[in-house]
């Protein structure tokens, strides 16, 4: 991409904000007329009332001179004010238009990116372009502004003091633009090194209880020190570009006030230059070249917002994988769903996670999934909310393409469930409603009966309206599940699609749910599982074998006729199932 033209794209940003963006340079224009009437003032006291001995000039030029200052101040003050107000609603818009863009991207989408950049590019990338922003407003306007005009000035007071500034403005700049364009690879590299540290940090924290079972602790910090490393050496290599700008410009501050003090002492002398000009030339030279120190400031935030900008486009000019279409459907309400002929594969993968799939699941009832690991029922699963779409083939709903329905009606009329729920902060009864939050307690009480969740809700300290702590930490696997099936069942969908939802609850709990499941006859089932006790009693059980469909039936018809569901059965079931006959 090329530099600054993220900046560019990102300027739609500020056109709802676009008058108060005007408004804020303009009052800063306002202080800068006032800062630059200063020395004028300055010589006008010094010569016309001081050394002529004029009381009342002196008292009427310091009177306006105070006058100048706080209108310069008031001025400023507002400047301030504005930009902030700009520069806070232009970040809080892009972080909302990231983030919409990403809960609109495939799952393959969101792991080319990373959670760990998407984060960084969330929170730092943005905070530094709304830095940017805010200076942008303020510095733009007052570095050049009163840079050109001191500079402007000097030459109507004598033309070779003008001459003198406008030689030490250029060199000045020619460096600024230089180290300038320098750091912004570097600035790059260490957002992509402040990426990769997130990563490992989230990885590490979300993985905790893994790395302490394992004594892995010397690991993790060992990695996350090689991270942080990484990001500090990248940050330090693009500082040190810039870090010479300010000792650069002082110097040359310095060396032409030296340059305007030696040129123009003798002129004093000799009577060619009055006292009150050269102090003049010298506070201009000290504003024009003071205003390009600042500069030098804003040329570091403008480095690394332009790297970050470009990193926040690169998001914003991602389109989803799945479009909608423009004549969209809504879904109907009650399912029928046909699998026709659907391959699919993973990016990168050399083989098909599924691969001439067809399957008919009927309206109202409960459709069990069977299969080894990685035989391709998870995929299947994530085809019907259409978080993927098929490599080949095609998902028909009630006798349309899912691609021709609208994706948000589609997914009202469903609620999915797999093997790792996710929670979220707050109170049980917060997350068993979070799918419908009009939910009436009535309800909400249902569902947490039917997922055999109610007996431990109530027995929390503070019942529905205990904590669950992030990700549900203060509650253990089988009752996270419980919660997350009361979650789905609360939302009332037509379609319910479990996929190993179950895994960890026992099997006495597991027993007592997935009868009160089978009284639900205004809902379509879906239920993925790896234990066949958990399926032999579905209304009809598909059973998958590396991405193939390898049959279709009853508990009773399987068992009969597809080999592989008998070899499970036997593996899993057949000794306990022979017993329990007997008796």
């Amino acid at each position: 991409m090329t530099v600054g033209r993220g900046l560019r794209a990102l300027a739609a940003f500020v056109r709802p904000y676009r008058w108060l963006a005007l408004l804020s340079p303009a009052m800063m224009g306002v202080e800068i007329a006032m800062d630059l009437s200063q020395p004028a003032l300055v010589s006008r006291l010094i010569n016309r009332g001081i050394l002529a001995g004029d009381a009342r000039t002196a008292l009427e030029t310091g009177l306006w001179m105070i006058g100048a200052a706080v209108a310069g101040l008031v001025a400023g003050v507002l400047c301030n004010v504005l930009a902030s107000r700009v520069s806070q609603n232009v970040g809080a818009d892009i972080r909302s238009a990231l983030f919409q863009r990403t809960l609109r991207w495939s799952r393959e989408q969101i792991q080319t990116f990373t959670t760990g950049s998407l984060i960084t590019r969330l929170t730092e990338d943005v905070t530094q372009v709304q830095t940017l922003m805010q200076q942008l407003q303020q510095g733009l306007v007052r570095g050049p502004g009163l840079a050109l005009g001191s500079m402007a000035l000097a030459v109507c007071l004598d033309g070779r003091i003008g001459l003198l500034l406008v030689a030490a403005a250029v060199l000045v700049s020619a460096v600024l633009a230089w180290t300038t364009h320098l750091s912004y690879q570097r600035f790059m590299c260490a957002q992509r090194a402040l990426d990769a540290m997130n990563q490992t940090t989230q990885e590490h924290l979300v993985a905790l209880r893994v790395v302490r079972a394992l004594s892995l602790e010397d690991r993790a910090l060992a990695r996350f020190d090689m991270a942080n490393r990484d990001y500090a050496d990248a940050s330090l290599k693009a500082l040190y570009i810039l870090v010479t700008n300010t000792p650069l410009l002082n110097l040359v501050l310095d060396a032409a006030i030296v340059a305007l003090l030696g040129w123009g002492a003798p002129r004093v002398w000799r009577g060619s230059l009055s006292p009150g000009h050269l102090v003049a030339a010298i506070n201009y030279a000290t504003q024009a070249l003071s205003s390009l120190l600042m500069s030098a400031s804003m040329m570091v935030s403008a480095a690394q917002a332009m790297a970050s900008a470009d990193r926040i486009q690169a998001l914003l000019s991602t389109e989803p994988a799945m479009r909608e279409e423009a004549n969209a459907k809504r879904a109907s309400d009650w399912p029928h769903v046909l699998v026709d002929r659907v391959d699919y594969v993973y990016p990168r993968a050399s083989h098909p996670a599924l691969e001439g799939v067809c399957l008919e699941i009927r309206p109202g009832e409960t459709l069990g999934i069977a299969g080894t690991t990685g035989s391709g029922k998870s995929t299947l699963l994530a085809l019907l909310p259409r978080l993927v779409d098929p490599s080949a083939g095609r998902l028909v709903w009630d006798g349309e393409d899912l691609r021709a329905l609208e994706p948000g009606s589609l997914r009202q009329r469903m609620a999915c469930v797999t093997q790792q729920p996710t929670l979220f902060r707050g109170t049980v009864r917060d997350n068993i409603a979070f799918g419908r939050p009009d939910a009436p307690h009535a309800d909400l009480v249902e569902a947490a009966r039917i997922a055999q969740a109610l007996e431990f809700i109530e027995r929390l300290p503070g019942g529905w309206e205990a904590e669950v702590g992030q990700r549900g930490a203060t509650l253990s696997g089988g009752q996270r599940q419980r919660v997350a099936i009361a979650r789905a069942l609360a939302s009332k969908p037509r379609l319910l699609v479990l996929d190993d939802a179950t895994s960890a609850l026992d099997t006495a709990t597991e027993a007592a749910f997935l009868r009160e499941l089978r009284h639900l006859r205004d809902m379509t089932v879906v239920v993925a599982s790896s234990r066949l006790s958990t399926l032999w009693n579905c209304d009809r059980i598909a059973v998958f074998d590396k991405g193939r469909l390898a049959g279709v039936g009853t508990h009773q018809e399987l068992l009969a006729s597809c080999e592989l569901y008998r070899e499970i059965w036997d593996s899993q079931m057949g000794a306990a199932w022979e017993v329990m006959s007997s008796e």
